[in-house]
């Protein structure tokens, strides 16, 4: 177990709102991600020619099969109950809310899966021992995948129109950018990956097949108990790699993409697995999963006196299971996030609509106190909607402009944001869905923190002056049980959630437990964003300036502070930059209006 950043006692955190329900589990002894990965001649086995790496070579590009070695197989089954499918819905299962199946809940899905049913158990959230481990495992490479040159968004109108132009030369590199530099490792792919799921899927004998379909994630399936054919489509003709939803091939159309599908299914390949077999199925990849054959689970057996199975007479997954593990991983298409990313900067920051009534305390009375106005698709100057006590109307046109002058880079409040970075979690400390981790764990899972810091403190943005911006679509909410300014005292927990008011998408749903040393520096952060508690008082004229890390952060700076109080706040600043939630900017930077008007002299 890790001990907390900063806590001079170097005790657990005690959260009475969580339950510690796998406090008692080793998670290290149960397969990762990299344990179910195949080697290159399996790879190459199964159709990615030249392959050397799965992330580089086959991660998003190629369906193949290939076998896990048999003591991974072993530590699989003993990760998810020993095929107890009973035991895994009521101990380790949460639905789509995050709520878990009561009894009744059980006996109906179990039932649903004997004769005449015979029905297949979708259980796409689950949080057994085995999955706590895969899961961590690809969250622990997101939050260590490394940032690329290429990430930046830095350019300047002249870039934009050079872009526009019209010139075969130019449009024929905008299309798509080949580099010829490469990075050192495969796993900076993750570096923008979203919500990592493990599913388990429960079938009886014969059971109902899952029809031709693509998804919107990247799939690694493991076969733990029985047998499945797998029916995979091409996967660069058939679906589309940049799928934002999953579909049926039944489904209706929603829309004119979707009208362009096409299934190839007699150029398709045919994938048989057994216990021990893997599959990988990119994003927007047709295939078809039919049940064969379930065999007798390894968990303990439930028989009467008589030698009888008293929990599931008749048949059903209780009894003889195919059961497989699946590992996704979210697809997010660039055209996707452009469309999250203008839209909360212009809810948010943007100098059209999102400032007036944003309740930032760096915002002066009169800006705060004007009406918002009008910009839903009902409004109209011409009929009085524009009156100045009304708060003005935004028309389309300046929306538009709105939005083009964010993503040209000509916002004077925030450049470019791209999602917060996803982070590894304490399965003891988290409770289903709402994953949980100490400060001082996030610390110690961070590679890289020591090189991070050098790169920001050489960047000028951990200089005293620097200042911060708060992601905006990321909502934070900090813990106040216990205000007493003892720096000493319990720990508070720091909420971080992000939800599109978009597309409902989630980004990022984690609390981080921190020492009360750094609560006031929560506090702080949360009022970035807009949420400063109403009893915060702030003096007007200090309303306008943006905060500087030395407000924020003052233990960073100051000789009075023990050292552990520093560790802590370095630790929380080191965790929210890296992760994307919180931005600094060095006080040596030009301003962004003269940077592009120095651009435009040149």
């Amino acid at each position: 177990s890790h001990s907390m950043s900063g806590d001079p006692a170097s005790a657990r955190a005690d959260d009475s709102e969580t339950t510690a329900s796998c406090a008692s589990e080793d998670y290290d002894m149960y397969p990762n991600i990299d344990d179910l990965l195949p080697d290159p001649a399996s790879m190459r086995a199964s159709g990615a020619q030249d392959a050397t790496d799965f992330f580089r070579d086959v991660w998003g590009d190629t369906p193949i099969s290939w076998r896990v070695p048999p003591n991974t197989l072993r530590s699989l089954r003993e990760g998810f109950r020993n095929g107890d499918v009973a035991e895994l819905v009521s101990r380790d299962c949460r639905d789509e809310s995050n709520d878990v199946y009561d009894d009744d809940d059980v006996a109906e899905m179990l039932d649903r899966t004997k004769p005449p049913l015979r029905h297949t158990l979708s259980l796409p959230f689950c949080y057994a021992p085995g999955a706590h481990a895969l899961r961590n495992s690809v969250l622990r490479m997101a939050y260590n995948a490394p940032t690329l040159a290429e990430d930046a968004c830095d350019y300047d109108a002249k870039e934009v129109r050079d872009f526009v132009a019209d010139d075969a030369e130019e449009k024929k590199n905008a299309v798509a950018h080949r580099g010829r530099e490469k990075s050192s490792s495969a796993k900076t792919r993750l570096r923008f990956a979203n919500d990592v799921d493990v599913g388990v899927y429960a079938s009886p004998e014969g059971g109902v097949e899952a029809s031709w379909h693509y998804d919107a994630n990247h799939n690694v399936t493991v076969q733990l108990y029985g047998t499945k054919t797998w029916h995979v489509s091409p996967g660069r003709r058939g679906g589309d790699r940049n799928v934002n939803q999953s579909r049926g091939h039944r489904d209706a159309h929603r829309n004119g993409r979707e009208a362009g599908d096409v299934l190839y299914e007699h150029l398709g390949k045919t994938f048989t697995l057994t216990p021990g077999d893997a599959i990988y199925v990119p994003p927007g990849t047709w295939h078809r999963v039919v049940p064969k054959s379930a065999e007798r689970p390894d968990g303990p057996d439930d028989e009467d006196e008589d030698g009888k199975n008293k929990k599931n007479v008749g048949g059903g997954v209780a009894n003889r299971v195919c059961l497989s593990v699946d590992v996704r991983v979210a697809n997010v298409p660039r055209a996707r996030w452009t469309c999250e990313s203008v839209f909360h900067f212009m809810f948010t920051r943007g100098a059209v609509f999102g400032e007036r009534s944003h309740s930032s305390p760096y915002l002066s009375d009169a800006t705060v106190k004007q009406p918002k106005p009008r910009a839903s698709m009902d409004s109209t100057t011409e009929l009085g909607d524009g009156a100045a006590g009304r708060g003005g109307v935004v028309t389309q046109r300046l929306a538009n402009l709105e939005a083009v002058r964010y993503l040209s880079n000509d916002s004077s409040s925030d450049p470019f944001w791209y999602p917060p970075r996803l982070a590894p979690y304490q399965p003891e400390m988290s409770e289903g869905a709402d994953l949980r981790a100490e400060l001082g764990f996030l610390a110690d899972a961070f590679e890289g923190k020591e090189k991070w810091r050098e790169e920001n403190t050489r960047a000028g943005k951990f200089h005293k002056d620097a200042t911060l911006a708060w992601h905006p679509m990321v909502a934070a909410e900090v813990d106040r049980s216990g205000d007493s300014e003892d720096s000493e005292g319990p720990p508070c927990v720091l909420r971080l959630r992000a939800v599109s008011g978009l597309t409902n998408m989630e980004y990022a749903r984690m609390s981080i437990v921190v020492p009360k040393c750094v609560h006031v520096s929560c506090k702080v952060l949360v009022g970035l964003n807009g949420a400063f508690p109403d009893d915060e008082p702030e003096a007007n004229a200090e309303k306008k300036k943006k905060p500087t890390l030395s407000a924020v952060f003052p233990q960073l700076f100051s000789d009075d502070d023990e050292e552990y109080v520093k560790h802590a706040a370095q630790d929380l600043l080191d965790v929210l930059t890296w992760c994307r939630y919180l931005r600094l900017t060095s006080p040596a930077s030009p301003a962004r209006g003269a940077k592009r008007q120095k651009r435009g002299a040149d």
